[in-house]
């Protein structure tokens, strides 16, 4: 299951419509998605935090690394459980029809995996760049496309875009710098 998972990330990367049109298809089960996908990357994203510590100019600190490791994690987990929660209160008046939580769900986990592995290589690369800055905004492409999927009405993909990116990017970063204040 973790081989399709990483496999339909790429496919959203590279074929957003065809991806979703494939995973509408497929229909995954959103609790294996979470358990047999998502929490795995994510696992492998705060492991490899640990890896961003030994290329600073500074000593490498565990106590620094495991803070890194556990903001990195916490933010994308809280964004996965506040964005369901956004979506499946939100949404209903923007859709064409009721389609199954199960497809929010897939949403926000396919959308949240590609955030993890952003951050996989922003970790593993020994400098900061600021392109990892921007990355994120490719998701908005990918959360275009997948309006069809969640039947959006065609005059409310303006406001389903502007909610995606307030709880699938800019919540993720807000969630990433507070809790790197606070640990």
């Amino acid at each position: 299951m973790f081989g399709q998972y990483l496999k339909t990330i790429l496919q959203l990367i590279l074929a957003p419509r065809k991806a979703w049109s494939d995973v509408a298809e497929d229909d995954p089960n959103p609790a294996r998605v979470l358990e047999r996908g998502l929490y795995p990357l994510m696992a492998i994203m705060a492991l490899t935090a640990f890896c961003h510590g030994f290329y600073g100019a500074e000593p490498f600190q565990i106590g620094r690394a495991l803070e890194s490791a556990l903001g990195q994690f916490l933010s994308l987990f809280l964004t996965v459980m506040i964005a369901r929660g956004a979506f499946e209160s939100l949404m209903p008046p923007m859709q064409t029809e009721k389609v199954p939580m199960a497809r929010i769900a897939n949403v926000t986990s396919f959308s949240t995996g590609i955030l993890a592995i952003i951050n996989i290589i922003a970790n593993l690369c020994p400098i900061d760049l600021a392109i990892f800055w921007f990355l994120p905004a490719f998701l908005i492409v990918v959360l275009w496309h997948a309006a069809e999927y969640l039947s959006i009405r065609e005059d409310r993909y303006a406001q389903f875009i502007i909610l995606a990116i307030s709880v699938l990017i800019i919540l993720p970063i807000l969630f990433n710098f507070i809790l790197s204040l606070v640990l």
